[in-house]
């Protein structure tokens, strides 16, 4: 089974080659790489260049739309060939079964199909990955437990992907969130694997950081005091409200319902109809709501 690989570049020169490195050492090498640079104003084109010239793969590097993050991810999805689909960051590094291990486990997957690989942050432990939620739908409506670089996709899932990518008026906040919305409200399967595929970089460029890290508490509560994980919750829902018809009938009336209660402030509704794993995480979405900070 081949696997196109993409990835978002942004000023990333300084871990880059690392991160390339490791994925030339992967143990089953993926077909392609895709490289979208979004503006970058250091050597990330460079770096990019010189490794394309001894890839064990073939390397494309394109130019991206210069609207941020989320289009630049949209972008490459749209430029990819059919087939596998994996994403990786510009400044993780893959550890060398993480394609293997991802191919293995969707090999059985006849239906739509993610891997979600655990991560460990790099020189610590590795990261807690959570519990399967009962109702997978209902937690990605508020959460994402599919982070774009742990998210291997199989054809049919990337396939539907691409398919209703161009139904969207607006890029969501998070493509990665907003796919794992989708994956779910079909009833595609979800497979988390404990074993870390990577190791996570933990720096002060990160948007949110490791949950269990001091910076990352306190990104997290500047987000939701701040009102920005409010303004994204309604990206994210009217991304899939706009995808809506596609979705299994019980993912439909769900999300219907959720939306419905968050436009009209009804707090105590919308996060009934919604779950969040972590008690931590739980008291602080109740306490933003009953503030009104959502």
């Amino acid at each position: 089974m081949d696997v196109t690989l993409l990835m978002p570049v942004f000023n990333g020169a300084r871990h880059l080659r690392d991160q390339l490195d490791s994925l030339a050492k992967q143990t089953v090498l993926p077909s392609g790489l895709i490289v979208s640079d979004d503006g970058s104003t250091d050597q990330s084109r460079d770096i990019v260049t010189e490794f394309q010239k001894h890839a064990p793969f073939p390397v494309q590097l394109r130019h991206g739309p210069r609207r941020g993050y989320p289009q630049n991810v949209m972008a490459l999805l749209q430029s990819v060939p059919n087939g596998m689909i994996g994403f990786c960051d510009q400044d993780d590094i893959w550890l060398p079964d993480r394609i293997a291990r991802g191919l293995e486990a969707l090999a059985t997957q006849k239906g739509l199909a993610i891997h979600v690989a655990a991560r460990a942050s790099i020189g610590g432990q590795p990261r807690r990955q959570v519990p399967r939620p009962p109702d997978m739908f209902a937690t990605a409506l508020i959460q994402n437990l599919a982070p774009a670089n742990a998210t291997l996709m199989n054809e049919a899932a990337a396939r539907i992907i691409r398919q209703l990518m161009p139904g969207l008026r607006s890029a969501p906040p998070f493509p990665d969130w907003w796919i794992f919305g989708v994956i779910a409200g079909i009833e595609g399967q979800i497979i988390f694997d404990p074993k870390p595929g990577l190791l996570y970089r933990e720096h002060g460029g990160n948007l949110l950081g490791d949950a269990r890290s001091v910076s990352g508490i306190r990104r997290r509560i500047h987000f939701l005091c701040s009102g920005q994980f409010g303004a994204w919750l309604h990206q994210n829902t009217r991304a899939l409200m706009q995808v809506r018809p596609h979705l299994a009938p019980p993912a439909m009336a769900r999300l219907s319902e959720f939306s419905e209660a968050l436009l009209s402030g009804r707090a105590r509704d919308w996060l009934a109809l919604s779950d969040r794993t972590g008690s931590g995480e739980k008291l602080l979405l109740r306490a933003a709501a009953g503030m009104r900070l959502i």
